[in-house]
């Protein structure tokens, strides 16, 4: 974190990062067809919901992780496939493992990478190992570096056992966290409200990458047991499940007034947060 400290080199990383992320969650939306046409709306949501609050627009650790997470997400959507390469399978546990390793709230999504591929395979015992050892092969190499060189009980200490024994908050707890809490449970929400219209004309294909997505916001609640240190830019870990959910959802709706009304009402919420001190100085 230190190569990106000054807040102009962490402004400009994070723009970069930002675009990268947008552009990619929006390709895997529209690749997959999780909406009915093809569009920039994903991208668009997944921008707004970083400036949901006043501390997460910024360089993060979990951010950073979450450049890992779309590629476990995608391979876990190419997985599909019968005769997809097992090393598809491999890659949806080794980028889940790298996520983790920049921000280790990202263990939580170890339990959806197992489930994620009951849901759009069949139960293989190979293919399931596989998916296990990808992910603990990151860690067996770090830890093998570290015992080489003689920390190895140092690194586990203070990188991962350290997460599971205290938790401190250190964000406060004002109107601006309920602002946050209340934009990012509003996707989720009007996904499960409107979940016979996301499953409308849909293949099963589609069906199951709908529930692989829906499946991530649950499983990132359990992250806030996996993080001593708890910062406002953990939300972050949520907002590519629910930048989806909020896209295909807004998609859904027949009326493109109520979809351009949910939209303007989240934008104007995030402006006013950005900007309060503007607004209500």
């Amino acid at each position: 974190m230190h190569w990106i400290k000054h807040p102009t080199i962490n402004k400009i990383a994070f723009s970069i990062l930002l675009l990268a992320q947008a552009f990619s969650v929006n390709a895997i939306v529209n690749n997959f067809r999780l909406t009915k046409h093809y569009s920039y709306i994903t991208a668009a949501c997944f921008i707004l919901l970083h400036f949901s609050y006043s501390s997460i627009d910024s360089c993060s650790p979990p951010m950073l992780a979450n450049t890992f997470l779309l590629w476990s997400l995608y391979s876990m959507c190419s997985s599909y496939e019968k005769r997809v390469s097992l090393g598809t399978i491999f890659n949806i546990g080794f980028s889940a493992a790298i996520a983790t390793l920049f921000y280790n709230g990202f263990s939580c999504y170890f339990c959806w990478i197992i489930i994620g591929l009951f849901i759009v395979r069949s139960f293989d015992f190979q293919e399931f190992i596989l998916l296990i050892a990808g992910f603990f092969i990151p860690f067996l190499l770090l830890g093998t570096y570290h015992f080489s060189s003689g920390h190895l009980s140092q690194w586990m200490a203070q990188e991962l056992s350290l997460h599971y024994s205290t938790m401190l908050v250190h964000y406060d707890t004002n109107v601006a966290l309920y602002l946050l809490l209340g934009i990012f449970a509003l996707p989720l929400l009007l996904a499960i409200g409107n979940l016979q219209s996301l499953y409308f004309k849909t293949t099963a294909r589609e069906k199951k990458y709908i529930n692989v997505v829906l499946l991530m916001p649950f499983m990132a609640l359990f992250s806030f047991l996996f993080q001593a240190d708890l910062y406002a830019y953990h939300f972050v870990l949520f907002i590519i499940p629910l930048s989806i959910l909020l896209s295909i959802t807004l998609q859904s709706y027949k009326s493109l007034a109520a979809s351009e009304a949910i939209h303007f009402v989240l934008f104007m919420l995030c402006l006013g947060i950005q900007y309060q001190t503007f607004f209500f100085q």
